[in-house]
């Protein structure tokens, strides 16, 4: 197969304490469909076997890869790990990979078709995830709308991207000095930033990521979640959709703290009445709404 003409693509591992999992998502990328791949791993003071997994790989690695880094020091967390992993990068498109999480093997080859079919406007490309659980049993999966997204969809949260699919142009992401190092995520901060002034995104609604769920997830932490998106609204706090954003998140907040505290639950849709008072004909609320109406009514409002 003739590769010279084929762009190179830098996927980013950053790892912290997941040796149970790594080596799994390593050889997701070793088995990729597409040729020109480098790989840089990134150990952030893991504590457990990660480093061990990681150099028992090597040979493989440098045999597959165009290039294959191994970064081993202490802990600085995982925006930092990003950001470093960006500074090594000398691919034409960037992709992160949790250590928990893996490849189909045609995930590459399918962003960089599905990317290179629009212009220098789309700045990144997402897809669909098949979710597992901690063991990698099958759970469900999530084929997302495909089609087109800006910022508005995206402050909104009606843009269904999947981080763990992700290919994004290198030069966009230093375009916007790379990961917010003063958010403790990385995904909806960056996207924001990067489709600020008119860009945009792709999302083809194939499923080529498996995305591992489980205890561990930092998506399972609602105050830590929560509080991160409201810092990321106040940094567009100026703008004309900035109420109508924070409506939906404070309504999306109650849905997922119903079960824990109705109180709470019922505050924050109250809130959200209060930043925008049309919130009420959304879904999200409506949604919201429900979940407090379940847990009085004694049924659980957990869906995985």
């Amino acid at each position: 197969m003739n590769t010279s003409n084929q762009p190179l693509v830098t996927y980013v591992i950053p790892c912290y304490n997941q040796g149970q999992y790594v080596e799994e998502a390593i050889k997701s990328i070793i088995a990729q469909d597409y040729d020109r791949i480098e790989l840089i791993v990134i150990n952030d003071g893991s504590t457990d076997c990660t480093e061990n997994v990681i150099f028992d790989l090597e040979v493989s690695c440098r045999e597959r890869f165009e290039r294959f880094c191994i970064v081993s020091r202490e802990n600085k967390g995982f925006v930092y790990s990003l950001n470093e992993g960006l500074g090594w990068a000398k691919g034409e498109y960037f992709a992160l990979l949790a250590s928990d999480d893996c490849l189909l093997s045609f995930k590459t080859s399918r962003m960089i078709e599905t990317l290179s079919r629009e212009g220098t406007d789309v700045v990144a490309a997402y897809a669909g995830v098949e979710i597992i659980d901690e063991f990698g049993k099958h759970v469900r999966k999530i084929s997302p709308r495909a089609g087109r997204y800006g910022f508005d969809e995206i402050f909104l949260k009606k843009c269904p991207y999947q981080t763990p699919t992700q290919l994004i142009r290198t030069s966009e992401l230093r375009r916007i000095g790379g990961f917010d190092k003063n958010f403790v995520s990385e995904d909806w901060i960056m996207l924001l930033n990067l489709t600020l002034g008119g860009k945009a995104i792709v999302i083809d609604d194939s499923v080529v990521t498996k995305y591992r769920r489980h205890s561990s997830n930092m998506s399972k932490n609602i105050d830590l979640n929560h509080n991160y998106r409201l810092k990321v609204l106040d940094k567009f706090k100026n703008h004309e959709l900035y109420f109508h954003a924070k409506s939906l998140v404070l309504a999306g907040h109650a849905g997922e703290i119903a079960d824990i505290s109705i109180k709470d639950s019922v505050n924050s849709l109250v809130d959200a009445y209060l930043c925008y008072p049309k919130v009420v004909l959304e879904k999200k609320f409506r949604r919201g709404l429900l979940s407090v109406v379940r847990s009085m009514i004694g049924f659980s409002n957990d869906r995985g």
